[in-house]
């Protein structure tokens, strides 16, 4: 007699099992969501093999689209607005070649001739001439037309958030291009490319992305002045992009980059290019020889914010005015020391807005995360020692990003994304509305022009009877964050992806230069 053995219960093994392992780990590390789908419909595999193979290629087909393609989810200030973008060097650089302008109906009305000649600088500095954002010329315009302001150009841009500088009939700013920064220069009447000057350097945080944030500065003389997000500050000819000399600020001082990146725009002073690097050893403020790049002075123990150093004579004395990490102070011209200082303290050191100077030696400053705003009186004594009063404070006006204008006695800022308007001399709030997310504004005329977080242009009356707007369209897509610019009867905005030409007004007759 013989037995047969049951076999129900014995296990036989899978034909090719162990040959799916090796090969399932290589698809894993060259295409992980192919493997995520492979783990997923495999059959043959015992369930703790299955799960655990969907885990490993889940978490690493999430890293591998981060890291490797560039996927991630992009923070906007409007907390209605998460969105999924790609940032890969490569995939960024391959979208500006073959770069293309795109001429509006009022291309032809656009007659600046580029020049080759020191000529007038119309928006020479970050918000035009005295860092203020205000035009005067023209005194008024009307409501804008319904379907919005004649197109003179438009064209791709890379990432960044620096604004844009005039004169020479040159339009230039600063971008990312891939693993490069890119100091670029364009024709201001037709968006042509003319120059671009590139160099190694790459920053990139979480929120914002990649990119430079400081917008440059242009002297008289010819020469244009570009800091980058990771330090390099370049001194550059204006008309040819050739590098006359870059020193790194960070590496200077020794400081640490901050954490979303060198955002102090240089200031051109006499012969001297300020920077705000940060750093041991008193290295709030730096100065370089404008035509050398010699490091004359540095000064100042605190950090820096992310505010720009701008000049003004109070309480008699020509001196800096900077709001840094922790305080809003003046310093001497001549060698950077701190001549005064009022403490102001917010979250990470994060006090974005510029300061604005009004008659009688008045200072006002603002920043979020619910600390609000106040209006600084600077004065001196009879040992000429300074002191600093606050005449008031309140939280009505709290700046994130947003530098506010002022008209005719009275503040116009962006509360958080809402539009706000304060009185000067009381800090009384007279209205409250309108979204505009985290964008930025200038005033021309009696109208305050805001370029939204969504890209709209909108104008809003600068009037203190009530919120009124008078005109909104789409000007670009993406992300805005960026200042807009003025020259000429056109307005001028860019984001981390396009930028563009609005014919405003008519310019001038016989006014040919930029």
């Amino acid at each position: 007699m013989y037995s047969v053995e049951s076999t129900a219960n014995v296990r036989t093994p899978v034909a090719g099992l162990r040959w799916r392992w090796p090969v399932w780990i290589v698809v894993l590390v060259l295409f992980p969501p192919a493997a995520l789908f492979w783990a997923v419909v495999a059959r043959g595999w015992h369930v703790a093999n299955r799960i655990a193979a969907c885990l490993i290629s889940l978490v690493w087909t999430v890293g591998w689209l981060y890291f490797v393609v560039g996927l991630s989810i992009d923070f906007s200030g409007d907390t209605a607005s998460w969105r999924l973008v790609l940032r890969n060097p490569w995939v960024e650089s391959w979208r500006l070649q073959g770069q293309r302008v795109v001429r509006g109906p009022a291309a032809k009305q656009s007659s600046a001739a580029v020049t080759t000649a020191p000529a007038r600088l119309l928006w020479p500095e970050f918000r035009g001439p005295g860092r203020t954002g205000i035009v005067t010329e023209p005194s008024s315009i009307p409501p804008w037309p319904a379907d919005g302001l004649p197109l003179v150009w438009k064209t791709s841009v890379g990432g960044g958030y620096a604004s844009m500088v005039i004169g020479y009939g040159r339009l230039y700013t600063i971008e990312q291009r891939g693993y490069d920064e890119a100091v670029t220069c364009y024709d201001a009447a037709t968006g042509e490319e003319l120059w671009a000057y590139r160099y190694r350097a790459r920053f990139e945080e979480a929120l914002g992305g990649p990119g430079p944030r400081a917008t440059p500065a242009l002297s008289a003389d010819g020469k244009l002045y570009a800091l980058g997000a990771e330090g390099h500050l370049s001194c550059l000819d204006a008309m040819t992009g050739r590098l006359i000399w870059q020193r790194n600020i960070l590496e200077d001082s020794g400081g640490e980059n901050l954490r979303w990146g060198m955002a102090g725009s240089p200031l051109l002073l006499d012969d001297l290019v300020i920077v705000t690097p940060g750093g041991k050893g008193n290295w709030l403020l730096a100065a370089y020889d404008r035509d050398t790049g010699r490091l004359r002075w540095h000064n100042g123990d605190d950090q820096p914010g992310y505010s720009s150093p701008l000049v003004a004579t109070l309480a008699g004395q020509r001196q800096i005015v900077l709001f840094s990490a922790t305080c809003v102070g003046g310093y001497a011209i001549e060698d950077g020391r701190p001549l005064w200082s009022y403490p102001w303290h917010t979250q990470e050191g994060i006090n974005v807005h510029q300061p604005i100077i009004f008659p009688g030696d008045r200072v006002f400053i603002s920043s979020d995360y619910g600390v609000g705003c106040a209006m600084l009186k600077v004065t001196r004594d009879e040992e000429g020692a300074y002191q600093v009063e606050q005449l008031w404070r309140n939280r009505w006006l709290k700046a994130k990003f947003a530098s506010s204008v002022v008209h005719n006695g009275y503040l116009y800022g962006l509360d958080g994304p809402i539009m706000t308007c304060l009185e000067v001399a009381t800090g009384k709030r007279m209205w409250k509305g309108g979204r505009y997310g985290f964008g930025q504004l200038i005033l021309v005329g009696d109208s305050v022009v805001v370029l939204s977080e969504r890209g709209e242009l909108v104008q809003v009356a600068a009037t203190p009877e009530e919120h009124r707007e008078l005109a909104r369209f789409q000007a670009i897509e993406g992300k805005t964050w960026n200042h807009p610019a003025y020259a000429d009867g056109k307005l001028y905005v860019r984001n981390e992806r396009e930028m563009a030409c609005y014919l405003l007004i008519e310019p001038p007759a016989q006014r040919s230069e930029l």
